[in-house]
């Protein structure tokens, strides 16, 4: 009886006793932390942030530091050399301006050319016959058309050099160069010149007839005769003239005259 009662207990604490686990026993896993899991929301909300702010950068054209590092040089050739702009300033008002002359030979093909030419040979002609100037008379004084000879070489003598400047202004192109606004054109000046030169020519081979006319048959008459018929002449081809160089006025814009 004592046997058995005693041994009941033996067999409660060995029944009690548990085991010690070894090392290949497996262990239950602990559960999470509920405070472990607040670094992680952080971490979701910082980058959630990062991204907004990023967006809004983009939108508003400014680009945020780059994220990471870089990713290295590009891979694959440039796609060219970069362009550049290059603006040179010059304060030499003459850097842009070369003096060439050239001979504007072409114009003497044409109408007023032929003219011009025809009024200068015709001029030197009656500057031949009329010169020097002087008179006929008879006894002591021979003075007698010495004024008409004066007026006469007067007029030829100036027409001869004006006519002689107008063709070197069209041979050289002078009017190319002249970059001044004037108040007149060159043209209206010329088309005034030729009307003035016939009205004059007209006047002097009058002249000139009326004070040597009655003495045909002298040397020095018959001179200035000649010169009073070549001056006829000269007179219609200025006449011409004037006529071509108003055509010309009257066909050209003004921006071109």
């Amino acid at each position: 009886m004592s046997n058995c009662i005693s041994g009941s207990p033996g067999l409660d604490s060995s029944s009690s006793k548990q085991p010690d686990p070894g090392p290949n026993s497996s262990s239950p896993e602990p559960g999470p932390d509920p405070d472990s899991s607040k670094p992680l929301q952080h971490k979701s909300d910082n980058k959630s942030a990062q991204n907004t702010d990023k967006m809004m950068n983009e939108t508003n054209g400014v680009k945020g530091p780059p994220h990471g590092p870089p990713h290295g040089p590009p891979h694959g050739p440039p796609h060219g050399p970069p362009h550049h702009t290059t603006v040179t300033v010059s304060t030499d008002p003459t850097a842009n301006q070369s003096l060439e002359i050239r001979l504007n030979i072409g114009y003497f093909k044409t109408a007023p050319g032929i003219v011009k030419l025809i009024q200068l040979v015709l001029g030197v002609i009656c500057m031949a016959c009329a010169a020097p100037a002087t008179g006929v008379g008879q006894r002591r004084a021979n003075t007698f058309g010495l004024g008409h000879n004066h007026w006469f070489l007067f007029v030829v003598v100036t027409s001869f050099i004006i006519t002689l400047i107008w063709i070197f202004y069209y041979l050289l192109q002078i009017r190319e160069f002249i970059k001044v606004k004037l108040p007149f054109t060159f043209l209206w000046i010329e088309v005034l010149y030729t009307v003035i030169a016939t009205a004059l020519y007209t006047v002097s081979f009058i002249v000139l007839l009326a004070g040597f006319g009655w003495c045909a048959g002298n040397s020095t008459c018959n001179a200035r005769i000649a010169a009073g018929v070549f001056a006829i002449l000269n007179s219609i081809f200025y006449g011409i003239g004037s006529w071509l160089v108003y055509a010309e006025y009257n066909a050209t814009p003004p921006e071109l005259q």
